[in-house]
């Protein structure tokens, strides 16, 4: 039997798969599916540095952070790393609030911004199904009920968003028992399917 997590965006993909709803010419992509992703980063998590327990993690050394940027060599490309190998870098950087410092200002990176200014509005959008974790130490699931609350409030937003919090942590999605007929995913996918028989 095919599960859930064999067809959704998990970790940072679900981050791109809206990035990519909103930075692509309207029409081009028809449908977003995004698994707890990044969203709201005014929250003070993803740019001040406090006690963020993280999967249960301890909190890290900032010397991670420092020394993984102290060895970069100008110009190289990394395109990938085998997990869990950049896992404590991913930590200790959440931990340090460095998100926001690495992304950078380009509005173009940051999909509620781009919807509270009116750079954006739902009509320029797809349908987008996001679910999250309401236990998510990784990525505060507010961010989410955050980004539903502002489309919605546009005109046109109700119709571009479906929005499921459920009970776990960041990944709770992978638990075997969920599968395409669980109630609340079959919901949300068959919100965004829709816009394909359109």
């Amino acid at each position: 039997m095919i599960q859930a997590q064999d067809i959704l965006t998990q970790h940072s993909g679900a981050y791109l798969s809206v990035l990519s709803a909103f930075n692509q010419p309207p029409g081009r992509i028809r449908a977003s599916v995004a698994a707890y992703p990044f969203l709201d980063f005014a929250d003070p998590g993803y740019h001040q540095a406090f006690e963020k327990r993280i999967f249960d993690q301890p909190q890290l050394p900032a010397e991670i952070v420092t020394a993984h940027l102290g060895s970069m060599k100008p110009g190289a490309i990394v395109t990938s790393a085998t997990p869990p190998e950049r896992r404590p870098l991913m930590i200790a950087a959440a931990q340090q609030g460095k998100f926001v410092e690495f992304l950078g200002d380009d509005i173009k990176l940051y999909p509620m911004r781009m919807l509270e200014e009116g750079v954006k509005t739902p009509a320029d959008l797809p349908k987008i199904f996001i679910y999250h974790g309401r236990q998510d130490s990784a990525v505060p699931y507010q961010g989410t009920e955050k980004f539903e609350k502002t489309l919605k409030g546009l005109e046109g937003g109700k119709e571009k968003n479906y929005i499921s919090i459920q009970e776990g942590e960041h990944g709770f999605d992978t638990l075997d028992e969920l599968t395409l007929d669980t109630p609340w995913l079959k919901e949300g996918l068959e919100f965004v399917t829709a816009t394909w028989l359109e």
